[in-house]
């Protein structure tokens, strides 16, 4: 029976689906990613769905819950409670892996010790308005996508207190930064914010992070010089909304070899200023 079913899912190899040009309510996209799944996938494939990729750990954790209510209503799958990917972890360490984003190869890792056929992991992001929604079902034996499609989301009313607010990064540097070095600033102040939980979103492009037109943003402040063929500076991050400044971190003093592995330094500092984020954290709630 079990070299049935791969068989069977070896054979619905798919490039992706959009599952329609229409901006579809959060219910109408699970309900038809289900619905796909129960035509595609054999009866009885035993399915895993950790913790789906989000901006905020909310927001992951409501989307992923939607999607279990209606795999586990569909009789045709045998669905791996979310609670046991837990709570029948075979090490600590995946515990720790699902109270944050999942990437593809973890869950695979995961549901594969779990005994699990497939397993679904997904991305909710934000596009202007409205939201995408990627999810692809993999083939664990095999680490194979089996199934994939994207849908644009439109945000409802219902799961309105989980949306994110899309913030800018601005530098204040005293030497003027490339490209790549605000890019990876960027990346760095995103981790901070996933695992702080911190409900706020920075664009994937430094370019469009310095839009002036956001309300708010995050500016980093970089005083740095040469020295004696080492890189040696201070850094901190401030947060302002309305042009009010609401959060201020310590000063995070860096000295490295080289100017790109001061500013990973740099970068590192930050994203790991738990005490900065708690305080965003407390104005984001007043």
């Amino acid at each position: 029976m079990k070299k049935g079913i791969f068989a069977a899912l070896g054979a619905l190899i798919m490039s992706g689906t959009a599952l329609s040009a229409q901006t579809m309510s959060l219910a109408q996209t699970l309900d038809a990613y289900v619905r796909e799944m129960a035509q595609k996938l054999p009866v009885e494939t035993r399915v895993a769905c950790p913790r789906l990729n989000a901006a905020s750990v909310e927001l992951a954790d409501y989307v992923t819950e939607q999607l279990n209510l209606r795999l586990v209503r569909d009789s045709r799958f045998v669905v791996v409670n979310r609670d046991s990917l837990s709570n029948t972890a075979v090490n600590n360490e995946v515990d720790y892996q699902l109270r944050g984003n999942v990437s593809d190869e973890t869950a695979v890792s995961i549901t594969q010790q779990l005994g699990a056929t497939a397993v679904v992991v997904g991305t909710l992001r934000n596009a202007g308005r409205n939201y995408r929604l990627d999810v692809r079902v993999i083939l664990v034996e095999a680490n194979r996508v089996v199934l994939q499609w994207s849908a644009e989301v439109a945000g409802g009313a219902d799961w309105k207190k989980f949306e994110t607010v899309t913030v800018g990064l601005s530098f204040e540097a005293s030497v003027p930064l490339t490209e790549a070095e605000k890019k990876t600033i960027l990346q760095s102040v995103q981790r901070g914010l996933q695992s702080n939980q911190t409900p706020l979103l920075l664009p994937s492009t430094a370019r469009e992070a310095e839009d002036s037109a956001r309300s708010c943003r995050f500016v980093i402040d970089m005083d740095y010089e040469e020295k004696n063929g080492l890189t040696v500076g201070v850094a901190s991050i401030t947060f302002v909304r309305d042009r009010l400044t609401l959060c201020v971190s310590k000063d995070h003093h860096v000295t490295e070899m080289g100017r790109k592995r001061f500013v990973q330094k740099v970068g590192d500092a930050l994203s790991g200023d738990a005490a900065f984020f708690k305080q965003v954290n407390d104005e984001l709630v007043k």
